[in-house]
């Protein structure tokens, strides 16, 4: 008797636009990382925001292929859009729930409305835990003009404890979120949602790398409130006001970029700055960083950054907020408090005057990354999905219908 497909859904937190059937995304979750899924599992539905576009955007890959498939959730954008369209975010989620196959809940909203489905039905699932919900709260625009950032961060982190703890098993990406988010089966594996094969490595780089101008600092992530580039920015003019040698930077990543250009611009520092957008993963960003001296990461909230251990990989040095996993892959003499222009400007012109001390971070930097490869992760990924293929519907009554 041949046995049944075993089909992953995956419910996220990301944008993916659709274009005559076929689904693209700009800078994560490409085709190739869920492809990897499909070393234990026969395919893999991936449930998360998709908007309809006429032409695929500049720099978006493919996102589906064999073996991978997308169930749509409505691509609400911001507070207001949510509540207005909460009923069709609703039935969405609970459309993509009705199938008994394994789920896997990576944290976001679409997770938790999805998680709500499958309490209210008695089902099983699993949960990724990538970074603390309630600092992502705070960043929200919407939420910080009303006043209520405080309480929806309290909330939201009351609630994803909640999702944690009912889960039948989980992965963590830094021990910190897995104090944070513990699970009652005690099922639980330490694993980072970072992706580094053999082609994302380079040699750590000489003193002599350093020591010419201008020095070019760079920043990769989505640009939005939590990731803190409107910090960065800041920090850029105090660095360049207060002498030394010259900088530059490049900003990689969609998003607010319109609002950061005016930032930049109000700031006297717009001629400084190349703002890139989305570049597509894999050599296109290899590039960028190998051509870079220092990468800065300000964001107010992270997990465990990709790309911070991506640009560690090329030896690049790296200054970076004391948030989330970080100070798990990076030493305190390279770690600032988030949110603080200042401590970040005095950090990089430390970092810049001395070529010496950037070599040796460097090379700190490579053996760091290397702890990350694929192969090394791949086995703890590989055993943590064998647990999850045998998540299902057939198994609901083995798993309590409430969390408390």
């Amino acid at each position: 008797m041949i046995p049944p497909p075993r089909t992953l859904r995956v419910a996220l937190e990301h944008h993916f636009v659709e274009v005559d059937g076929r689904y693209y995304t700009d800078i994560s979750y490409d085709y190739t990382y869920w492809k990897q899924f499909l070393d234990v599992f026969d395919a893999v539905v991936v449930v998360g925001r998709v908007r309809s576009a006429r032409e695929v955007p500049a720099s978006f890959v493919s996102a589906d292929g064999r073996g991978v498939r997308f169930h749509p959730v409505y691509d609400y954008l911001g507070l207001w859009r949510f509540l207005r369209h909460l009923p069709r975010v609703w039935r969405d989620c609970g459309e993509a729930m009705r199938e008994p196959s394994p789920v896997l809940l990576r944290m976001g909203v679409v997770s938790l409305v999805c998680w709500l489905h499958l309490r209210r039905a008695g089902r099983p699932y699993a949960m990724e835990v990538l970074f603390h919900a309630g600092d992502v709260a705070r960043g929200v625009r919407n939420i910080q003009i009303l006043g209520l950032a405080r309480f929806v961060a309290w909330a939201l982190h009351r609630v994803c404890r909640m999702q944690a703890a009912g889960a039948s098993l989980a992965s963590h990406v830094s021990g910190h979120l897995a104090e944070l988010y513990p699970t009652r089966s005690g099922r639980h594996w330490l694993i980072s949602d970072v992706y580094l094969p053999d082609g994302a490595f380079a040699d750590a780089r000489p003193a002599d790398r350093f020591r010419h101008e201008p020095i070019r600092l760079i920043a990769v992530g989505r640009v939005a409130p939590e990731k803190g580039q409107d910090v960065l920015l800041r920090a850029l003019a105090r660095v360049r006001s207060a002498g030394g040698p010259a900088v530059t930077l490049d900003v990689v990543g969609p998003g607010a970029i319109e609002e950061m250009c005016r930032l930049a611009e109000a700031l006297g520092v717009g001629h400084a700055i190349r703002f890139h957008g989305a570049v597509p993963v894999g050599e296109p960003v290899r590039g960028l960083l190998d051509r870079a001296d220092l990468f800065v990461l300000p964001s107010r909230t992270e997990g465990m950054p990709r790309a911070l251990l991506e640009a560690e990989a090329r030896g690049l040095p790296a200054v970076a907020t004391r948030v989330g996993g970080v100070p798990s892959v990076l030493t305190g003499e390279c770690l600032v408090p988030a949110g603080d222009p200042d401590a970040l400007a005095s950090k990089i012109a430390q970092l810049i005057a001395d070529p010496d001390r950037l070599a040796r971070l460097s090379e700190a930097g490579v053996s760091t990354a290397r702890g990350f490869h694929y192969d090394i992760l791949g086995r703890r990924r590989s055993e943590f999905w064998r647990a999850l293929a045998e998540l299902g519907g057939s198994v609901a009554s083995a798993f309590p219908r409430t969390v408390e």
